[in-house]
Formats: structure tokens, sequence, C-alpha cells
């Protein structure tokens, strides 16, 4: 089955011309789809989704935090980590890590462990929405000593 590549960046959580530079780096095989417009460039399903299975963006990474993480910070924690990008980025490519590798890093790095004054987050919980100060007393989310 084919993808366009508009749906294949939005599933590898990266940029139209990332795509198109890892097609020209033959990562990926591009068709041509003839519409009754113009003619489209399509990639394969099944390599987009074994491509996803092995690499995973920044962008990709910082959706696995709890809170709203820049995606630049998530570039920063891989680095002080000595985490390498398997694709290298440029000007016009947004660097890939080899995924199991990053997702250990970031969840290493980032989770606290649980003890009575923290709560822990897991890549299963919802993203928090802003309470009240109020609520977020109520319902322990402070302890008494950071008040």
């Amino acid at each position: 089955m084919l993808m366009p590549m508009l749906e294949a960046a939005r599933q590898l959580s990266v940029t139209i011309p990332t795509v198109a530079r890892l097609a020209r780096l033959g990562w990926f095989a591009v068709e041509s789809k003839p519409t009754a417009y113009s003619t489209v460039q399509t990639l394969r399903r099944t390599e987009i989704e074994a491509f996803r299975k092995r690499f995973v963006s920044a962008k990709e990474l910082a959706r696995l935090l709890p809170e709203a993480a820049l995606i630049i910070s998530v570039h920063g924690y891989l680095r002080k980590a000595g985490v390498t990008p398997a694709i290298a980025g440029g000007r016009r490519l947004q660097p890939l890590y080899d995924r199991e590798i990053a997702e250990r890093t970031i969840r290493d790095l980032l989770l606290i462990p649980t003890t009575a004054r923290y709560r822990r987050y897991t890549v299963a919980e919802p993203e928090l929405d802003h309470q009240a100060k109020q609520e977020r007393l109520a319902t322990g989310w402070f302890t008494s000593e950071e008040v």
C-alpha cells in the first residue's frame, strides 16, 4: 500500500523535507502515483512502519514526557547522556535517534523515582491539565515543604 509524503511525515513526526531527504539517501523507495491534477510521490507503508519501529525523532520523544518539553531540550538531554543520532541532522534533515536507546535514556533521565515527596510519571499517564493551586494542594500535588 502506498502513502503520500505528507502522511509519511506525520507518521514519523518529522518535516516533509526530512522525508524527501531520507528518500534521496535511499531509506525509502519513491513511487509516482498519478492523480487527477498532478503526479504525487508516494512511499511504501511497510517501509515507513519499519523505519518508525527502528528510529525516533525528538518531536516524538517529547510527546513521551509528561510536560510540554521543547524538542531542543530533548536533543540536549540526549547529547548530555552521550547518545548520538543514528541519522545525523543537517540543514534539511532532522536528526533521528535509535528508538530503543533514546527512549530508555529519556526515561532514565527525566522520570523521577517514586518517593513520598515526588510523584512518578509514566508514559501511560495522560498529560496533566493546568489546575488551580488550591486544587493541586487539595490533591497532594505539592508537599507542604514546597508551598
